[in-house]
């Protein structure tokens, strides 16, 4: 039926729009997430990896500062243990902390890793466990960076240590970020430090349910102490524990990968509609003559031959529409022809029958007339026992 035709003209329609449209959008979105994912992966390994070699430059510094501090007489003399040279020891540390607000106290060591002088003695036993630079993290005190290079005598043979502590909002500014992304220090997973300070009590990296992003090495994804849904990437430093975490939210990250899909999903929806708008009237073109040939063809069939169908269309339904007209005015001819035989016929036979009864030179009934009556009006005579005469 037309509604048949009109229903698959739609359903192809559709799958032609649908089927690829689908296909190619599912895998380009795809493509694109995949894309923005390794993108992030390497802007958060690129930022961390800077930070982190930042830090490094940094620490060395404080080292070679603190190197410098402890390569004056005074120190060396203080290992004696004059007291009137750990006097003058301490004075020397008034004087730097008073020049370097980032320092926060100096102390000697001896070999041991006991102290015999500084700022604030206290019952602190070992203070270090060798030269270099470590993290301190304690609830009453803010964290420290404990930075510690070893004094030499004359000889340069090693005396004891020179044991700085300074704050770690020295590495404050290396955090600070504006490309939409969070970079703290964390030591042994936990945050200590942000671009806005050190942390009063230090944050844990996540809340847990941490999920590695497939095919992005090192990258995971958790919910940070915000309560915030991130991708996060540590990138260690070159103090034991302490580690550059970069991080992105997720809800950020990929605002652009949404708005994209939403507007692939309104280029789809009003791609279907003009489609199926063009669907609509491409099928009620073609249906619409379709199912006026149809009921001309029920009322030809029916005998009514008074058809004419519209065949001013050219295509192959106009002249579908053509040949239908022709074919019906040659069947009007022909009834006309038949008509016209039959009143001929008909003609003839009366005429054929009025030779048979009546004298042709007369114009009397004849003999075969007379007997056709008798025979008449015998049988009515059996059938009602009714008399007749016959006058010759």
């Amino acid at each position: 039926s037309p509604m048949t035709i009109k229903l698959k003209i739609l359903s192809f329609a559709i799958l032609a729009v649908l089927l690829p449209f689908g296909v190619l959008g599912y895998f380009t979105y795809t493509h694109s997430v995949r894309t923005s994912e390794l993108r992030f992966g390497q802007e958060l390994r690129s930022l961390g990896v800077l930070v982190a070699k930042e830090t490094g430059r940094r620490l060395q510094r404080l080292s070679d500062d603190v190197g410098v501090f402890a390569a004056t007489p005074l120190l060396r003399e203080a290992f004696n243990g004059e007291n009137t040279a750990l006097l003058q020891a301490d004075a020397y540390f008034d004087s730097l902390l008073a020049r370097f607000p980032q320092y926060r106290r100096f102390r000697l060591a001896g070999a041991n890793g006991f102290p015999i002088t500084g700022q604030q003695l206290d019952s602190e036993k070992r203070i270090f466990d060798g030269a270099g630079i470590a993290v301190l993290v304690r609830s009453e005190t803010e964290p420290l960076l404990r930075v510690t290079v070893g004094v030499t005598d004359e000889a340069n043979a090693l005396s004891g240590y020179l044991v700085a502590d300074i704050g770690l909002r020295v590495l404050q500014p290396l955090l600070e970020n504006s490309e939409g992304k969070y970079l703290y220090l964390t030591l042994n997973g936990k945050r200590i430090l942000t671009d806005s300070g050190t942390l009063e009590a230090t944050e844990p990296t996540s809340t847990g349910g941490e999920a590695p992003v497939a095919g992005i090495a090192g990258v995971t994804m958790y919910i940070d102490h915000r309560g915030v849904t991130v991708l996060g990437l540590f990138t260690p430093t070159p103090v034991d524990g302490l580690s550059v975490l970069a991080e992105m939210d997720v809800e950020e990250a990929f605002a652009e990968l949404r708005r994209l899909k939403t507007q692939v999903l309104w280029i789809f929806a009003l791609l279907l509609l003009a489609m199926l708008t063009a669907v609509y009237v491409f099928g009620t073109s073609l249906v619409r003559p379709l199912d006026g040939l149809i009921k001309g063809a029920r009322r030809v069939a029916k005998g009514d031959l008074d058809v004419d169908l519209p065949s001013n269309r050219r295509d192959e339904i106009g002249y579908l529409s053509r040949v239908f007209n022709d074919m019906v005015m040659r069947l009007q001819e022909s009834r006309e022809v038949v008509t016209a035989a039959q009143s001929q016929l008909l003609e003839h036979n009366r005429r054929l029958e009025e030779l048979t009864v009546t004298d042709t030179l007369t114009g009397l009934a004849n003999r075969r007339s007379l007997s056709e009556i008798m025979a008449r009006q015998l049988e009515r005579y059996r059938r009602n026992g009714r008399l007749f005469s016959v006058l010759m």
